[in-house]
């Protein structure tokens, strides 16, 4: 348990793959480079574990600005909850449209001369 600790935690876990590389079974001498297939053990372990630690780190971050969200305006002054409010409400208002071009010709001449000013 404490050699998976040790190459979950990313401390030293290299001298931990090297030393299993070289074994060669209980009660004998290691010889070098023995078992190369124990690296391929080492890295599925290490990308799994990761793996699942990520996701628990994301998962707790996630739920913990949902849990703020959820308590609107938890760290704002009374003027900035106005502020934001009033940002809500404009944001349902309509934009201003620009008058069209009359259709006649001489209400037409004066309304692209204004435009132009």
């Amino acid at each position: 348990m404490l050699a998976l600790y040790q190459v979950s935690s990313t401390e030293g876990w290299v001298y931990l793959m090297l030393e299993g590389i070289d074994q060669n079974g209980v009660g004998m001498q290691p010889i070098r480079d023995n078992n190369p297939a124990v690296i391929i053990l080492f890295m599925v372990f290490l990308l799994i574990v990761h793996y699942f630690a990520m996701n628990l780190v994301v998962g707790v971050i996630l739920e913990n600005f949902q849990q703020r969200v959820d308590k609107e305006f938890l760290m704002l002054t009374e003027k900035q909850r106005v502020f934001v409010k009033t940002q809500k409400n404009c944001s349902f208002v309509e934009t201003y449209q620009a008058p069209q071009n009359p259709h006649l010709k001489n209400p037409a001449v004066l309304f692209q001369y204004c435009g132009m000013v």
